[in-house]
């Protein structure tokens, strides 16, 4: 009998660390720019329970607290989905309608469809990349468009969008940095919730933070969150707001040259380089320097879809108003019958919402009017602002260990470890 208790101690212990690590959770918006009625679900691995609730006649639909995962206190209808089986949800007038992929159809009208239960799904929404799911998934009728909210460990997010953005390098130094910049970035966006209104926490754009569910998954990235386990960035002694871009172009920017904010002081200007020689930091991106060029007739159709409001605000030229010391345009004048002034990240939001994320990389660019274009000649990718990616794996590469990396992005702060509540 004395071999029995500490083998029954390990199974305990065993049994209860994953529960541990699963017990902080998130609840994140998917691609919720986006309208879509159709939605497919296929199971691939475990048994997934399908659960359908109906919206009452003559009733309001449920608040957020009523309809959060699982606590819907109405009639259900219940379907069940193995390995290679599908769902798929299609909204109509009468609410979300389902099939399943025994040809059973499920149509009486849903307010919500919670999926639970099994490991991992994928999911097909018109017009995107498939991604593959883990935790719960909620499903909701928002009259002309359907919602998908993810809810899963907050360290399961943070290993999936450590993977996305820090899929730059392989650098393990570089990663560890990521990985600590994101779990700091999702606890900050947690205890500042910009979604109140809302039925999840943070959404999957460039809003909040990068999220492609758990297909692109890195192992390194699963093995160093594990690693730095609880270790987030803090400035006196609080959780700080993370920013981070692709490639600064040799040239960092403060949070208050580009967004206007006076709480940051850990995000200041300064020359993206170790030392007084040798190349930048992150001399070694693709996006270090860029030229894209615009016909004349779509980038003016873009600033009149983008600004104009109606042929009183019509818009006949452009420039920059002010620019950091880095190169770095500020704010934008559009000059017409009434000038517009405005932030450059706003200017920047916009034309990667019109043309696509790669067309204008970033604020820090030279423009050439030609005869039928306009020739953008720039640096970097992002805004500049916080920790570069391909700076942090340069840096990596030159012998620096993930700490001092955050240290040399983020001056004055700290790594430390803080148990999240």
């Amino acid at each position: 009998m004395k071999f029995c208790l500490p083998y029954f101690l390990i199974l305990i212990l065993f049994l209860a660390a994953p529960c541990a690590a699963q017990s902080d959770n998130v609840s994140v918006g998917i691609d919720i720019t986006l309208p879509f009625q159709t939605v497919k679900f296929q199971a691939l691995s475990g048994n997934w329970k399908v659960n359908l609730y109906p919206l009452t006649p003559g009733t309001q639909k449920a608040s957020s607290t009523e309809r959060i995962f699982g606590n819907i206190n109405k009639e259900k209808v219940t379907e069940y989905i193995v390995p290679g089986e599908d769902v798929s949800l299609l909204l109509v007038a009468k609410g979300i309608v389902a099939r399943v992929s025994s040809e059973k159809d499920v149509d009486k009208g849903f307010d919500s469809v919670i999926l639970e239960g099994g490991d991992l799904i994928s999911i097909e929404i018109p017009e995107t990349e498939p991604m593959i799911m883990e935790g719960v998934i909620q499903i909701d009728n928002h009259d002309t468009t359907l919602s998908i909210i993810n809810r899963l460990s907050l360290e399961q997010f943070v290993v999936s969008s450590a993977s996305v953005f820090g899929n730059v390098s392989s650098e393990i130094e570089a990663v560890k940095a990521y990985v600590i910049v994101a779990r700091t970035k999702l606890r900050y966006l947690k205890e500042n919730n910009k979604h109140l209104n809302e039925l999840y926490e943070i959404c999957n754009t460039p809003h909040c933070m990068p999220f492609k569910g758990c297909g692109a998954n890195r192992q390194m990235v699963s093995l160093l969150a594990d690693q730095t386990f609880d270790k987030v960035i803090t400035y006196n002694g609080k959780i700080i707001n993370p920013r981070f871009h692709h490639t600064c172009g040799g040239k960092i920017s403060s949070a208050k040259s580009v967004y206007g904010v006076d709480n940051e002081p850990y995000h200041p200007s300064h020359n993206d380089l170790k030392g007084s020689e040798g190349s930048e930091n992150c001399f070694h991106s693709p996006a270090f320097h860029w030229t894209a060029e615009f016909a004349k007739f779509d980038f003016m159709d873009f600033i009149a879809v983008a600004y104009a409001g109606g042929i009183q605000n019509f818009y006949v030229a452009f420039e920059p108003e002010t620019v950091d010391e880095n190169g770095r345009i500020t704010h934008m004048l559009f000059r017409g019958k009434a000038p517009l002034f405005l932030p450059g990240y706003d200017f920047a939001n916009r034309a990667h919402k019109h043309f696509g994320y790669n067309s204008l990389k970033s604020m820090r660019f030279n423009v050439t009017e030609m005869k039928r274009s306009f020739l953008f000649k720039g640096m970097g990718k992002g805004d500049g602002v916080g920790m570069c990616l391909y700076g942090c794996d340069g840096l990596a590469k030159k012998g620096m260990k993930a700490e001092d990396i955050i240290a040399f992005y983020y001056p004055g702060t700290r790594v430390e470890e803080i148990p999240a509540e």
